[in-house]
């Protein structure tokens, strides 16, 4: 990896400690970390590494996620100046892979996802609205 794929890495880490540390914006001392209602303010880099997302999506819900460091190499931006309900990560993460070319799921042991290829997409694909 050179050092321009170094510092990405380094930024996207950063970034990920930043968003596991700080509680989403409006929040304060006095409510609980926990609550979850509220949403989260996303605040990634861009172009940051698609695992940056997997391991924050991971932490922030309590996923067991298997994947491959071939990820690592795959670059996603998000913009999201408002605030996001948790109950939207999991769907974000999806869609991201999906873009990638990539799928989540279930990893063949009880409470583990896999994040795998998708060569055909169309077969996975869940028409808009449908949960």
């Amino acid at each position: 990896m050179g050092a321009k794929g170094w510092m990405y890495r380094r930024i996207g880490l950063a970034a990920l400690a930043a968003l596991l540390a700080c509680p989403a914006r409006g929040a304060s001392e006095n409510q609980p970390a926990a609550d979850k209602s509220a949403g989260i303010l996303l605040n990634f880099p861009e172009n940051m590494e698609l695992k940056v997302l997997v391991d924050y999506v991971s932490q922030r819900l309590g996923l067991n996620i298997l994947y491959d460091e071939q990820i690592g190499n795959r670059l996603v931006t998000i913009k999201a100046p408002t605030t996001v309900p948790d109950s939207s990560l999991l769907g974000l993460l999806e869609s991201a892979l999906r873009m990638k070319g990539l799928a989540l799921i279930d990893a063949g042991q009880p409470g583990w996802k896999r994040i795998a290829p998708a060569p055909n997409l169309a077969a996975i694909a869940k028409p808009a609205g449908e949960a």
